[in-house]
């Protein structure tokens, strides 16, 4: 069962670590490079660490079925995401059109989600997140940059197999299933696991940074309140009620597979949105915007969510 304090004290903490970042890049105290290089350092470094430590544990047999659950409910969610995305936003501009539909479908599952299923029920919890990262991973390196390019060359099997997050989680499942940790020196899990633990801190400070930047008042359009419900509200609530019905026929009865699914769907827009808005020249302003209001709100949404996921 998910505690809905722990819950809204831990998506509090994650918000009042955008707060630092906002400061120094207002004050001017770092540059406009910085945030370009945490986005890579991030990328590139932490958040492999943090996928790989999470399977860094002895071969359970119950956690492997729980796996194959979590993998299909999260292939599920990024699928009926990604179609009913289309439905929305038909008549924004196009470069609006493509920050929204983007922001709706991927959420922030790995930098908030895999920190805060951790916190809620313990390391041993963090391989399931890691395992719903993979459908983000497989999406958003080939759908979703499709969202954002209209170029079918990223739907590629190499684009969606091969890439920065796919990788360690599969070295991860091989260490899990072999019962590999055993060998591996303490002291390289510990390097691994330091890493993967900077990664919460450092993309909120990221977010700060990049809101810093953004003219506010020149981003906010009559789209974003739709996209904040979208992504905050009815989608998370779509999945939930999937969950529900397959509670409901017996097909499975895991409460921590529900849990797992509802919170890293129901986490705020990825932080690949406004990275990709930026890349691709697609209304970065409003896409930094709809991460860092999303952000704020999901302090209410995601409690609001695991309640319901409670019943």
């Amino acid at each position: 069962m998910i505690d809905i304090g722990l819950l809204f004290s831990r998506v509090l903490l994650l918000l009042l670590m955008v707060l630092p970042g906002f400061a120094v890049r207002k004050a001017d105290i770092v540059n406009s490079s910085a945030p370009k290089t945490l986005a890579d350092i991030v990328l590139y470094i932490l958040q492999p660490a943090m996928l790989l430590s999470a399977f860094i544990r002895p071969f359970d047999s119950s956690i492997l079925i729980n796996i194959g659950w979590i993998l299909l409910f999260s292939f599920l969610s990024h699928t009926v995401f990604y179609l009913l995305s289309f439905l929305f936003f038909r008549r924004a501009p196009d470069k609006l059109k493509k920050v929204y539909r983007f922001g709706v479908v991927f959420s922030n599952a790995g930098y908030m989600g895999i920190p805060l299923i951790t916190a809620i029920f313990g390391n041993d919890a963090a391989i399931y997140a890691a395992i719903y990262v993979i459908g983000f991973s497989f999406f958003s390196w080939s759908a979703g940059r499709f969202i954002y390019t209209g170029n079918r060359v990223f739907i590629s099997l190499k684009k969606i197999f091969f890439n920065p997050s796919t990788i360690p989680t599969y070295i991860g499942i091989i260490i899990f299933i072999f019962s590999l940790s055993d060998f591996i020196p303490l002291i390289i899990v510990d390097f691994v696991s330091s890493f993967g633990d900077a990664v919460a801190p450092i993309s909120m400070l990221l977010v700060g940074m990049r809101l810093a930047e953004i003219n506010v008042k020149g981003a906010l359009n009559k789209y974003l309140p739709l996209a904040l419900l979208l992504r905050l509200i009815v989608f998370p609530l779509i999945i939930l009620i999937i969950l529900k019905v397959f509670v409901i026929f017996g097909i499975y009865e895991s409460d921590i597979v529900t849990s797992v699914t509802v919170i890293c769907a129901s986490t705020p827009a990825a932080t690949m949105t406004s990275m990709l808005a930026e890349k691709y020249d697609c209304s970065a302003d409003s896409a930094g915007v709809f991460v860092s209001v999303s952000t704020l709100f999901s302090v209410v949404t995601m409690p609001l969510l695991g309640f319901l996921a409670n019943l």
